[in-house]
């Protein structure tokens, strides 16, 4: 039970002390773990494969026990995590190096052509010009519905222990799960139910089955494919659903339909936010701008989307940056020092040299995190160019741009004043 506090995965699953997965641990605990061994994330990315396979066992065990099949839900409710890392990789592959593709999966570069054997690798076309985004975004929607019925059916066939290593199939494996009758869409839909349920902290990232069949259940008119007992484990209100129930209705995704399909769970999409500070770091703004782009057609409310997105257009498209920027403090983008920032160079860069100081003034007078920020921000060089460079506190770059700026206009009373704010930064 949640009590009064806000249901937070992450949080539930910190609390659990960095013990072994045990009967001790709570559902939610357990379902979360497994989807992060499975999605290869930062928090279960264990170097040796061994310790990440026994971790993937206990859990799947203990899941087992307690009434959830865990077969099914890996297979079913948690295909999107297993199948991202590999169709994010072989989709941009064309784009990025190997060792890039592959130490984004977290497999070996031979491992990954294995796979890229047994698949098909769709050729990507590099924009060129703002008027060849539309036909990037088309070339990854197209390869994520290409190479994704493929996986979803090898999912469905192979060991687990496979599937937990991302152990490349052959070409005869491929067709056999190919051949095999395909399991119900049902299937898929009620156990990423829980998965979602379990996982998942903010309804916004459901699916919009997940959302139904959770409505369904408190109204009484559906049973989960677990020990209803193990429902108990997290509590969710129905205002709260109808409420989000009614915003898709009004604001529907607007990815092909196709990807939405394949990628119930919305994790693909997010996958494609990792290449994209790929390509970033590549100083390839542009692409990385379209997939961000392209995950905010799945997430359009996210406010990190839109600041990632106006943060790579600052150099190439400022306007269009700014109203992402500003679209991501509307909803409540957590880091404000980073973000002003970021509204900062999108005006220096349109030559809005008041609003810089107005923006700097906003953030110094009203909003002054307390303690250093780090951040990895654009700097504007003498001849006009950016380069992406890590602060250890932006609110000290923030200071000393405004400071800059006030020099340059002549603005003598504002120099002293950003002056003495550069020292007291310094000091803090």
């Amino acid at each position: 039970m949640d009590g009064a506090r806000p249901f937070d995965a992450r949080e539930v699953l910190i609390c659990e002390g960095g013990s072994p997965p045990s009967a001790r641990w709570r559902t939610a605990s357990l379902v979360t773990a497994m989807r992060g061994i499975l999605a290869r994330g930062p928090d279960f990315s264990d170097p040796d494969p061994a310790a990440r396979l026994d971790a993937f066992r206990a859990v799947a065990d203990e899941l087992t026990r307690r009434g959830l099949d865990a077969d099914s839900l890996i297979r079913y409710g948690m295909c999107p995590e297993v199948i991202a890392p590999v169709v994010g990789a072989l989709t941009l592959r064309s784009l990025v190096s190997p060792d890039e593709a592959a130490s984004a999966v977290g497999i070996s570069v031979e491992e990954l052509s294995v796979w890229a054997n047994v698949l098909p690798n769709p050729k990507i076309t590099p924009i060129t010009d703002e008027d060849s985004a539309d036909e990037f975004q088309s070339g990854v929607a197209e390869s994520i519905v290409t190479i994704s019925p493929m996986i979803v059916a090898w999912v469905c066939n192979a060991r687990l222990g496979d599937i937990a290593s991302l152990n490349a199939p052959g070409a005869d494996e491929i067709k056999d799960a190919l051949d095999s009758p395909p399991p119900e869409v049902e299937l898929f839909e009620r156990y990423r139910w829980l998965v979602d349920r379990f996982s998942e902290t903010f309804l916004r990232d459901w699916s919009t089955p997940s959302l139904h069949l959770e409505y369904r259940w408190l109204m009484g008119r559906e049973l989960p494919p677990c020990e209803a007992s193990l429902m108990g484990d997290r509590l969710v209100g129905e205002a709260e659903l109808q409420a989000e129930i009614a915003r898709r209705v009004v604001f529907p995704p607007r990815l092909p339909a196709l990807v939405r399909e394949v990628d119930a769970g919305g994790r693909l999409v997010i996958e494609m936010e990792g290449h994209a500070r790929t390509l970033l770091g590549q100083g390839r703004c542009r692409e990385a701008a379209a997939l961000f782009e392209f995950a905010g057609k799945r997430r359009p409310d996210d406010p990190t989307v839109h600041n990632d997105l106006g943060f790579c257009l600052i150099p190439v498209n400022p306007e269009g940056a700014l109203s992402h920027l500003q679209r991501a403090a509307d909803l409540g983008y957590p880091k404000l020092a980073i973000n002003v920032y970021n509204r900062m160079c999108c005006c220096a860069a349109l030559k809005d040299w008041r609003s810089v100081l107005r923006l700097a003034d906003s953030y110094w007078d009203e909003d002054l995190v307390d303690g250093p920020v780090p951040a990895t921000v654009w700097c504007q060089t003498g001849d006009g160019t950016w380069s992406i460079t890590s602060t250890l506190d932006v609110r000290q770059m923030l200071a000393e741009f405004s400071y800059d700026i006030a020099q340059a206009e002549g603005l003598k009373d504002e120099s002293a004043l950003w002056q003495a704010r550069v020292r007291e930064i310094g000091i803090s």
